[in-house]
């Protein structure tokens, strides 16, 4: 007896081989979803950096509010008025021109008060700034010591030095570049570098914060074949003499 097959495994047979548009079409949809779950690296990288984007500035955004509120609450106090002298004419009795008189006293003091307690604030405030900019210029003048040491053991003359100096002054290098070279160990040789690549310099001061220190590593790397070759007959070391420019305020770096 011959066995009759299943008629629901039939009607599944039929079905898949009378639809072959929406087969395909399903097997269509199940690759996109898989590519869908494995996006690539490229855009990951940019989902991170647009969400720290973000990130950074909802929180200057708060920084800034928070700035802001707390000068309101330390708003300067108005300079107290002072009455003009009063007129025994116009009032009607002793009592009241003395009452008046009295309080424009009242207001003669709180006034002189006032200047005194602004003029102290000021003052105050001028000594912390010089104390603030001495101790920057403390800070630079030891970094501009061992900049120097570096640069002699690097055996660069203080010449050539006060050259790159003013080359790179002439470029206008950035402010946090120019703090980086001068901390840095091959600092000197940097700073040689980039005054007979201006273009270097350029870029430098180009690059953002995603891809600075990248920009920076090549410039370092490439400045590190300036290094002198090392010989068995020790030289004797120059010291550079302290050719620090330091200013006031904003100024910049020298590299000499």
């Amino acid at each position: 007896m011959t066995d009759q097959p299943n008629a629901e495994a039939l009607e599944s047979v039929k079905d898949e081989s009378t639809n072959p548009e929406q087969n395909a079409e399903a097997g269509t949809a199940k690759e996109a979803d898989q590519e869908v779950e494995k996006p690539s690296l490229d855009y990951e990288k940019i989902i991170a950096e647009k969400a720290f984007e973000a990130r950074k500035a909802k929180r200057e955004k708060k920084e800034l509010e928070e700035r802001l509120k707390s000068l309101e609450q330390q708003k300067e106090p108005e300079l107290p008025s002072v009455p003009d002298v009063p007129d025994r004419y116009d009032f009607d009795t002793d009592e009241e021109y003395k009452e008046a008189i009295n309080k424009r006293d009242q207001a003669l003091i709180e006034r002189n008060r006032y200047e005194f307690s602004k003029q102290q604030a000021e003052d105050e405030k001028k000594k912390s700034l010089e104390a603030e900019q001495e101790n920057k210029n403390r800070e630079l003048r030891e970094k501009l010591e061992v900049y120097s040491s570096r640069a002699a053991e690097f055996k660069i003359e203080p010449s050539e030095m006060a050259q790159i100096g003013e080359r790179l002054e002439v470029y206008d290098i950035r402010q946090d570049i120019a703090e980086a070279i001068l901390g840095d160990e091959e600092g000197p040789l940097i700073a040689k570098y980039l005054a007979s690549n201006p273009q270097k310099v350029q870029e430098l001061n180009e690059t953002t914060w995603q891809n600075g220190a990248l920009v920076y590593a090549k410039v370092k790397e490439s400045a590190s074949a300036l290094k002198p070759k090392v010989t068995s007959a020790p030289e004797p070391v120059d010291t550079l003499n302290g050719g620090s420019n330091i200013g006031t305020g904003d100024s910049k770096y020298k590299f000499w």
